[in-house]
């Protein structure tokens, strides 16, 4: 998930980035933030994929709306009528802005895709049964509800289903013979 994010977010701003070193450093970064946040009880940190959607709409590339964005949280926590004013958003609008950033995330993800040959079977099975994988626990939440917890766990995320379903496709093609008539 973090390497989805951070190479589309790379992308959204037109930069041109070192993949390995930049994931690195982004999932060091989440870890050593989680344990800030671990002390104090808060949540773990993880890369946000709503982030690529918001900078794809507005435009705005400045780490300065972050740290704003930061301030604006701390406020929020510690002034309550700053979160009564945020609180008070009709539930409507939210979710239809929620609506818009995720399609907008989906939309900048099958871009990604114009850079791989699909016409290749290899390419093509190996994204067809990722996607197939990603979306049964969304369209089928109760699909896995028989299997043990711990399968459940890693069944029912659509993120890591496609990741893994996708590296297994692809790593049996990777080792399949080419033969002369397959493309």
């Amino acid at each position: 998930e973090a390497t989805g994010q951070v190479v589309l977010n790379a992308d959204v701003v037109g930069k041109r980035i070192d993949s390995g070193a930049t994931v690195g450093r982004t999932i060091r970064g989440d870890a050593v933030t989680s344990v800030f946040a671990g002390v104090f009880g808060g949540q773990t940190m993880v890369t946000s994929g709503e982030n690529i959607g918001i900078v794809r709409a507005t435009g705005v590339r400045s780490r300065y709306v972050s740290t704003g964005t930061g301030v604006l949280l701390l406020l929020m926590a510690f002034v309550a009528p700053v979160g009564a004013i945020i609180n008070s958003l009709p539930a409507p609008v939210v979710g239809a802005t929620a609506a818009y950033v995720f399609a907008m995330i989906i939309v900048t993800g099958l871009k990604m895709f114009t850079a791989i040959d699909m016409s290749a079977d290899r390419n093509f099975v190996t994204a067809v049964a990722a996607l197939t994988a990603g979306l049964l626990p969304v369209v089928a939440p109760g699909l896995y509800g028989a299997f043990p917890s711990t399968p459940r766990l890693l069944l029912s995320s659509g993120v890591t289903m496609a990741a893994l379903v996708g590296i297994v496709v692809a790593a049996l093609y990777a080792r399949r013979p080419r033969s002369p008539l397959s493309r």
